[in-house]
């Protein structure tokens, strides 16, 4: 029971994260646009199944070579792997530098 209400509290962080604004220094139009059409390509794909979301998983350039990014992957697959859940890895190469 208390696994669960964790698994809950922990959900609804994530939720509140991922519908936050992106910074002001982002371009808003083009943050709603990918984030309309990631929507979709989740829905199509699992039809409403349940599976682990792995969102845009960023590394701050001063420490990007450092295996945090790898971590931070294994870390999503690991918990997905443990729900036997299957995982919707979003990524892009439009802010790259």
């Amino acid at each position: 029971m208390a696994a669960e209400a964790g698994r809950e509290a922990e959900l609804e962080a994530t939720k509140e994260a991922v519908d936050r604004e992106p910074e002001a220094h982002f371009d808003k139009g083009f943050y709603k646009r990918f984030k309309k059409a990631m929507a979709a390509g989740r829905k199509a794909r699992y039809q409403g199944r349940p599976y682990w979301l792995l969102g845009l998983l960023l590394v701050n350039p001063a420490a990007q070579g450092l295996g945090v990014g790898k971590a931070l992957l294994a870390w999503g697959l690991d918990r997905a792997d443990r729900e036997g859940l299957p995982v919707y890895l979003e990524a892009t190469t439009a802010v790259r530098p």
